[in-house]
């Protein structure tokens, strides 16, 4: 029996707002030390999803949507290199 594509779990998107299949979506969670980890989807803690795109990367910094998911001041290092993550998956789509 297979999962008809409205079974799919949906999240949205920090930047551009925009419910999509998980499996479309950058995860990022907040573990336990309060710091940001890009591993996988069965990391634990607080997650939140991003699209694999530039554009909505610079949406979610522009409206700093980083620090009120994150619930602090996120730094610009963790930052760059949730950016560098974006820009792989931009590379291997091109």
């Amino acid at each position: 029996m297979s999962r008809r594509r409205d079974s799919y779990p949906l999240r949205k998107c920090i930047g551009c707002g925009e419910s999509k299949l998980q499996s479309e979506l950058l995860r990022i969670s907040v573990n336990s030390d309060n710091k940001l980890s890009l591993e996988s989807k069965k990391t634990v803690g607080r997650g939140f999803y991003l699209c694999k795109c530039r554009d909505c990367f610079d949406k979610a910094v522009k409206k700093k949507a980083f620090n009120r998911v994150c619930k602090r001041l996120v730094a610009k290092e963790e930052i760059n290199a949730i950016k560098e993550v974006v820009e792989q998956y931009v590379q291997k789509e091109q």
